[in-house]
């Protein structure tokens, strides 16, 4: 684990970015590792007049920066335009690594599936 996911991981994670919002507007479960038997993350979002209204994430069985990642996430995405996220937006890319203190090839790697995954989401 590289130190900027670890110092992340140990003094920054905020617990209220994880959990299930209830008859959440779009829903998805899907891994964000080159490995099937990796993490699994759960997406909860609702959207309103177009933006992020709220979103949370549920990540297990995770390795830190699967967990690290899917905290940022939350963080960047809330309150984004979905035009924005749709489109290729490499300013998540670059405010992952300002939350983070520097570029992290883990907590990126993660963060793009991540990206992927809500994507697949808002594209429906």
């Amino acid at each position: 684990m590289d130190n900027l996911i670890r110092n992340y991981f140990i003094n920054k994670l905020k617990k209220e970015n994880f959990g299930q919002i209830e008859n959440a507007d779009l829903e998805s479960r899907g891994s964000i590792c080159d490995n099937p038997n990796g993490d699994i993350v759960s997406i909860f979002i609702n959207v309103n007049d177009g933006k992020i209204a709220d979103i949370k994430m549920e990540c297990g069985p995770c390795d830190p920066a699967a967990i690290v990642a899917t905290n940022i996430a939350v963080d960047i995405l809330k309150g984004m335009d979905v035009k924005e996220i749709i489109e290729e937006n490499s300013a998540i890319y670059d405010q992952f690594n300002k939350i983070i203190g520097g570029e992290s090839r883990q907590g990126i790697k993660h963060l793009k599936n991540i990206v992927e995954q809500v994507k697949g989401l808002l594209g429906e």
